[in-house]
């Protein structure tokens, strides 16, 4: 009997300690799958981390890339005239010497020689038998300013007053001298002096052009801008005068 119960003891002992073994495999068994899914897990968060640091570095090396574009493209921008800084506006130095030039008057050109140069055209050109049939006595010629009076007459326009002090070509002058300055056209001035009562007869008052007049032969008259010629319809009467505006 006492050998019967040892062996029933070591078999239950032997079977205790088959199944604790059996039930430790299976723990382990357990437990492999929960490590491999932990593990599973743990590298695939730190395959995202990954995925995330390297997008993070994409997104920093993008906002540097774009902030150093931005950089550039507002230094090669020009400044706009809002934002640009206002220059003052120096005004320049100028000495006394500059301001003295500055007040010297322009030199205008002098209308007394031309009106000279024009006179003594009109004598060296005039001819006093101009006409085959008559021959003045006189050349008469005056200016007031650019208006300039021309006469080839004789010494008295009546036979009987031949000898008068003042022969009635410088009458004539006079009349000349004092309404040049109250009229403006040539035409005005012969018409006023040809009222003079020293004239006995009453001449025509024609316009004329720069070119060949009567009395100068061939020679072109020129550098008048308005002129007239008053004489007497009868050709035979040594008279002839102009007046001229240059």
């Amino acid at each position: 009997m006492k050998k019967l119960l040892a062996i029933l003891l070591s078999m239950t002992i032997i079977f205790a300690i088959t199944g604790c073994g059996n039930k430790n495999d299976e723990k382990t068994d357990e437990k492999e799958p929960i490590k491999e899914e932990q593990q599973l897990k743990e590298d695939g968060t730190e395959d995202e981390n990954k995925e995330e640091t390297k997008e993070e570095k994409k997104e920093e090396t993008n906002k540097t890339s774009t902030s150093d574009k931005s950089s550039n493209t507002q230094i090669k921008q020009p400044p706009n005239e809002e934002t640009a800084p206002a220059v003052k506006n120096e005004k320049p130095v100028v000495s006394q010497d500059d301001n003295k030039k500055e007040e010297l008057p322009e030199k205008k050109p002098d209308d007394s020689a031309n009106t000279k140069k024009f006179i003594e055209k009109l004598k060296s050109s005039a001819n006093l038998r101009w006409n085959i049939c008559t021959t003045a006595e006189e050349m008469i010629t005056g200016n007031v300013g650019n208006k300039v009076f021309f006469l080839m007459c004789n010494r008295s326009l009546e036979e009987e007053g031949s000898n008068k002090s003042e022969s009635d070509g410088n009458q004539l002058l006079k009349e000349f001298v004092k309404n040049a300055s109250s009229f403006d056209t040539a035409e005005e001035i012969a018409n006023a002096v040809i009222k003079s009562p020293v004239l006995p007869f009453q001449p025509m008052v024609m316009p004329v052009e720069p070119g060949l007049l009567n009395g100068f032969d061939n020679n072109e008259i020129t550098g008048f801008k308005d002129g007239v010629m008053f004489a007497p319809m009868i050709g035979s009467i040594p008279f002839l005068g102009y007046i001229f505006i240059l």
